[in-house]
């Protein structure tokens, strides 16, 4: 069966994956796909193998079914159901189907003793292996979970999954494109583009001292320490210089450099008013919208959301929650 497996993993053709991969928005390299699959059909040729084996077959009757199981893996519709073991959905393997392709293809009787249902388990189980083994394959796998956990999260709040990224894309080149400058008269001047005038800013880290903090009335200052959220330390004047000497000797990190950290899956911009946040998000939002529609779907959706918006749309009573505003934008 090794000999098989190698000659067979020769013949690869898209229709292997036509059910499973040919799902996914991203697919791997040809070559991750090549291997995948003389993977695949290597676990799949052992484990017939075993199976005969278990039914007393010997060396010499193993070799009646060589040729046979040629034709059987070239068949058009084994292959897809063998691509199967690489659907996020597939709960099991269609054996029916295969034993059914057996008889169809007039191959030679199996032993009453083979089971295509432990057939299906164990290559379902092996396929599951051979994505484990592969950082491209499971980077593909666990997209797919997201994207169906996104879409179940949708369905139970009534939100349509069928969302359409392009016209998103649009959206926010149409929305946030342009500076806004309502408070000038610019009915004699051109738009003015935000990619044009938009300056990334330095950033410092601010976890241990947020100067901001220091700005609240006493009231507020008090219903932090009753939550336990600030201590009476933190409020004591020595301590508040030191922490403020410490945070303006900072060091100074260019901001683009923080958001494509990858150990900063989340970070917080804080900054006094028109320092930039809403510019630095809107630029960013833009930066995803402008790329080739092939290539978004391999980098996270910015999904920009105007609380100011949302909290008028809310009192308004055009929609009941986060997910249905998000949705009507």
């Amino acid at each position: 069966m090794q000999d098989l497996a190698t000659e067979g993993a020769k013949d690869y053709g898209k229709e292997f994956f036509k059910n499973s991969l040919g799902k996914v928005l991203r697919l791997p390299e040809k070559d991750v796909q090549k291997e995948a699959y003389g993977k695949a059909l290597k676990e799949f040729l052992e484990i017939f193998q075993q199976q005969l084996e278990m039914a007393d077959i010997d060396d010499d009757q193993l070799q009646i079914y060589k040729q046979p199981l040629k034709i059987f893996i070239k068949d058009e519709t084994v292959k897809p159901i063998l691509g199967d073991g690489f659907d996020i959905n597939c709960q099991r393997i269609d054996t029916f189907t295969l034993a059914e392709s057996w008889k169809r293809l007039n191959l030679p009787q199996l032993p009453s003793e083979f089971n295509w249902e432990k057939v299906g388990k164990f290559y379902l189980r092996k396929s599951r292996g051979i994505i484990e083994s592969s950082e491209k394959l499971k980077a593909i796998f666990l997209d797919q979970i997201k994207i169906q956990d996104s879409e179940n999260i949708q369905e139970k709040v009534g939100i349509k999954t069928d969302y359409d990224l392009d016209r998103y894309a649009e959206g926010l080149k149409s929305e946030y494109g342009y500076l806004k400058l309502e408070c000038l008269d610019t009915t004699t001047y051109e738009q003015i583009k935000l990619w044009r005038m938009f300056v990334p800013q330095n950033v410092k880290r601010c976890k241990q001292f947020i100067p901001q903090l220091y700005e609240f009335p006493k009231e507020v200052f008090q219903e932090l320490l009753d939550r336990g959220e600030i201590t009476q330390a933190e409020l004591e004047l020595q301590l508040l210089e030191e922490k403020r000497r410490e945070y303006l000797n900072a060091q100074l990190y260019p901001v683009f450099d923080i958001v494509n950290r990858i150990e900063h899956p989340k970070i917080v911009f804080l900054g006094d008013p028109g320092a930039g946040k809403s510019s630095l998000l809107q630029y960013l939002a833009l930066n995803w919208a402008e790329k080739e529609p092939s290539d978004r779907a391999s980098f996270p959706i910015p999904l920009l959301i105007e609380l100011r918006i949302y909290a008028r749309d809310k009192d308004e009573n055009k929609c009941d929650n986060f997910l249905e505003f998000f949705s009507s934008r």
